[in-house]
C-alpha cells in the first residue's frame, strides 16, 4: 500500500535464497526472483557487496505494484 501511495511500480529486496522464512516466504507473497539480466545496477551492486562479505546464497526479488491501487484512484479496482 505504501509503494502504491508513493506511485512506485515495484518493491525490490535482497534475501537468502533457501531459508524458508526468506525467499520462499516472499515468493508466497508474490515476489519473483530476478535473474542477472533483470537486475538494476543498484540491485546488482547490492548483491555484489553481499557476496564480497561471504553471503553467496542471496537473491534479488521484485514485487510489481498493481496499477490502479494508488491513492485517489476512483476506478474501483
Amino acid at each position: 500500500e505504501e509503494a502504491a501511495a508513493r506511485g512506485l511500480e515495484a518493491v525490490t529486496l535482497t534475501t537468502f535464497a533457501d531459508i524458508p522464512w526468506n525467499a520462499p516466504f516472499y515468493a508466497a507473497m508474490g515476489f519473483e526472483v530476478l535473474r542477472e539480466q533483470g537486475l538494476t545496477p543498484f540491485l546488482a551492486g547490492a548483491l555484489e557487496e553481499e557476496r564480497a562479505l561471504g553471503l553467496t546464497e542471496r537473491v534479488a526479488m521484485r514485487l510489481a505494484v498493481p496499477v490502479g491501487n494508488q491513492k485517489g484512484d476512483d476506478r474501483g479496482v
